[in-house]
């Protein structure tokens, strides 16, 4: 993702500021430094000369009208949604995080899954109590994972696969009942692709006059 300058700047070979905006800006900070980037500047505070600028969207937001020379920002999350309102300046190059995260997040939910199938809280619970727990626990092999976003599919089928479970994803059922006729295909993981944007409507009406609008 990346949006382009006006015709009166220019992006030069000079010495860039960069200012770190994030609750772990220490941490970045010397990281970066590790890389040994020669025309790189820190910078700890705002200043019209900064014109490149690492950290979170949020935060970042906030810090654009003073930042005249800005050329590029680059969020340490996946998503930039704080920095997409058209109301905010865009004469700058946007890049994310995006892909950084997949594999973490693979790990953060099957370390969950394998948490609730084989009740590891409860036994770590009862352990503590000096109780002990004869009940069965289930297991990961054969179950089905459903996926809500297109994008999830490559990673977490992968990951899935590799444990014995099988996969399906909201979007795909949709399409397979729609386009190809096939209404055994249809999940109740699609029923619930369908009702978030009606949900999202209704929620809307609700509270008064509304209108679709797409992100800009």
């Amino acid at each position: 993702m990346g949006y382009t300058r006006t015709s009166h700047q220019t992006y030069n070979l000079m010495m860039h500021k960069l200012l770190i905006l994030s609750r772990d800006g220490l941490q970045y900070r010397t990281l970066i430094e590790k890389a040994v980037l020669p025309d790189l500047i820190f910078e700890s505070t705002l200043s019209p000369e900064i014109d490149i600028v690492f950290g979170e969207p949020n935060l970042i937001k906030d810090a654009l009208a003073s930042l005249p020379d800005l050329i590029w920002v680059q969020a340490n999350w996946a998503g930039v949604e704080p920095l997409l309102d058209p109301r905010l300046r865009r004469d700058y190059i946007l890049t994310n995080a995006r892909g950084v995260f997949g594999g973490l997040m693979s790990e953060y939910v099957f370390s969950y899954l394998l948490a609730h199938e084989r009740r590891i809280f409860e036994r770590a619970h009862a352990q503590v109590s000096k109780q002990w727990d004869s009940s069965t626990t289930g297991t990961l092999r054969g179950k089905t994972i459903g996926l809500l976003g297109v994008g999830a599919w490559v990673s977490g089928s992968r990951a899935g696969w590799n444990w014995g479970l099988s996969i399906t994803g909201p979007s795909r059922s949709l399409l397979e009942a729609g386009l190809l006729g096939s209404p055994e295909s249809f999940s109740w993981g699609a029923v619930m692709l369908i009702g978030i944007p009606l949900g999202s409507w209704a929620s809307a009406r609700l509270r008064g006059p509304m209108a679709w609008r797409s992100p800009a």
